[in-house]
């Protein structure tokens, strides 16, 4: 049903040579691609307007620098936001959670509604799409106490999950319809892998249904294929790591938006560190080619 092989490119690093913390979250201009911003979960957030050639920071005196996520509005590319705090129980920088930018991130500011609220210190990940049925524009954050909304910018919040949410992402082409994942996993937490999907900007959800080789233990990650305009095909990369196995991590798909999820029969995709590796990408002009990170890289290519 599929096959996989290791990625030959050859990678260059670009910096920034300043290193303030490792690299969590990379967001790209949508119309200029010269201009990157980078999360850095010790080192606040960094800027570079030429492509990489040099960086800068505005965030050195931020109340918080544990940036571990951050989105970008499709209505308005000066519009960020940071989420802080890092999701796992014993190395983990805490958080204090998130900060938004007007302007492109020469200033930023602490989203009062989030700053010392525990439900915000381990902030995993942003999600942002304007909902144009009801036309406003729709936050979900995941974080390690639940999934929240809000349509207020952050006046108003809805917790409308429980549980350690480890991803949430919007289907491209439609904002109503938006998967979340569960589960640090059964080595580090008590709440084991699952998916949901929402077709109202999640504001409810529901549990998907997942069939696997073996069971889903950790940490799920989830990526819509772009170039599906109908949202349909999704993928999953799932951490089923059970000791004393020496290898762990299967690539699943679904083909119904996110409702079922089915195996792909690629494997051991993420060594045995699923719950801290794990990382998806769907090529944005195929959608049988993923790439799929954890402990290593792989190029994958599905047929089903």
């Amino acid at each position: 049903m599929g096959q996989r092989e290791a990625v030959q490119s050859i990678w260059s690093s670009i910096g920034p040579g300043n290193i303030g913390g490792r690299t969590r979250s990379i967001i790209i201009h949508p119309t200029d691609p010269n201009i990157i911003w980078l999360g850095a979960v010790g080192g606040g957030v960094w800027k570079t307007t030429n492509a990489g050639s040099s960086w800068t920071t505005t965030t050195d005196f931020l109340a918080n620098l544990a940036v571990n996520c951050m989105a970008i509005d499709p209505t308005n590319s000066n519009r960020l936001y940071a989420g802080t705090g890092e999701p796992y129980p014993f190395d983990g920088i805490l958080g204090d959670g998130i900060f938004k930018t007007g302007d492109g991130g020469i200033t930023w500011i602490q989203m009062s509604s989030t700053a010392s609220n525990p439900d915000f210190q381990n902030v995993t990940r942003l999600a942002i799409a304007y909902y144009a049925p009801i036309r406003h524009t729709v936050l979900l954050v995941a974080t390690t106490t639940g999934l929240f909304r809000t349509t207020t910018d952050g006046i108003r919040w809805s917790q409308v999950r429980t549980g350690h949410i480890n991803t949430v992402v919007f289907q491209p082409n439609n904002a109503a319809n938006c998967l979340a994942s569960i589960g640090l996993g059964g080595r580090y937490g008590n709440d084991f892998g699952g998916i949901f999907y929402s077709t109202d900007a999640g504001a409810t959800w529901t549990l998907s249904t997942i069939t696997t080789n073996k069971p889903v233990t950790g940490r799920v990650e989830l990526a819509y294929a772009p170039s599906d305009p109908s949202g349909s095909i999704v993928y999953a990369s799932a951490d089923d790591y059970a000791s004393p196995a020496l290898s762990a991590g299967e690539l699943l798909k679904s083909t119904n938006g996110g409702r079922t999820f089915a195996p792909t029969n690629i494997t051991n995709t993420l060594d045995v560190i699923g719950w801290y590796a794990n990382t998806l990408w769907v090529d944005p002009t195929n959608p049988y080619v993923v790439l799929v990170g954890g402990a290593d890289l792989f190029r994958c290519t599905t047929t089903m």
